[in-house]
C-alpha cells in the first residue's frame, strides 16, 4: 500500500510541476511574442512606458512558481477528502494561471505605479480569469493550451485596463486643469 501512495504522491506532484514549469516557461519564453503582436494589432496607440520588463517578468514567473509548488505539496494530503481534488486543482490553477499572466501583460507598457494600481483594482477579473482557465484545463487535451490561452485573455484584459486607467487618467486632469480666462 505505501508503494502505492507514494507513485501517487509522484505522479501527481510530478504533473503540478511539470505543468507550473511549461506556464512559467510559457510566461517568459512566449509572453513577449504574445504581447507584441496584439499590442501591435490590437492596442497600437498605447504607450510603452515599463521598466525592467524582462527582469519583472522572471522574478514573477519565480515567485509563483515557488509558492504554487511549495503549496501543491503541502496540500497533497488534502487529496483523500472527497472532492478535494477537484477544488484543490481549480484553485492553484487559478492561482498559477492569474498571477503568472496578469503581470507580463502589462509589464511592457504600464508604469510601476500603473501595474499596482492595475493589479489591484482587476485583481477579482483576473482570478476570474484564472478559475475559468483552470477549470476548462482539468479537461484533458485542453489542459496543453491553457498556458497560451490563458496568456491571450489576461493580456488582452490587462491591456483594455490599461488603456481604460489612462483614458481616466486624461479625463480626471482635463477636469483639474486650470482654466485660462
Amino acid at each position: 500500500m505505501s508503494d502505492w501512495l507514494a507513485g501517487l504522491f509522484s505522479f501527481i506532484a510530478l504533473c503540478a510541476i511539470s505543468g507550473i514549469i511549461g506556464l512559467a516557461f510559457a510566461s517568459i519564453v512566449i509572453m513577449p511574442m504574445v504581447l507584441k503582436q496584439l499590442s501591435q494589432f490590437n492596442y497600437p496607440d498605447l504607450e510603452r512606458k515599463g521598466v525592467n520588463a524582462t527582469t519583472t517578468s522572471i522574478t514573477n514567473a519565480i515567485k509563483v512558481s515557488s509558492i504554487f509548488i511549495i503549496g501543491w505539496l503541502l496540500t497533497l494530503p488534502l487529496w483523500f477528502i472527497p472532492f478535494m481534488p477537484v477544488v484543490l486543482s481549480l484553485f492553484w490553477g487559478a492561482y498559477a494561471f492569474s498571477h503568472m499572466s496578469r503581470l507580463d501583460a502589462i509589464v511592457e507598457h504600464a508604469t510601476p505605479q500603473e501595474r499596482s494600481f492595475i493589479l489591484k483594482k482587476h485583481n477579482k477579473g483576473f482570478w476570474l480569469i484564472g478559475l475559468i482557465c483552470a477549470a476548462i484545463a482539468l479537461i484533458p487535451p485542453l489542459s496543453l493550451i491553457m498556458p497560451v490561452y490563458s496568456i491571450l485573455v489576461c493580456t488582452h484584459y490587462g491591456l483594455n485596463a490599461l488603456q481604460e486607467t489612462r483614458k481616466q487618467q486624461l479625463i480626471g486632469n482635463a477636469q483639474t486643469a486650470p482654466r485660462k480666462s
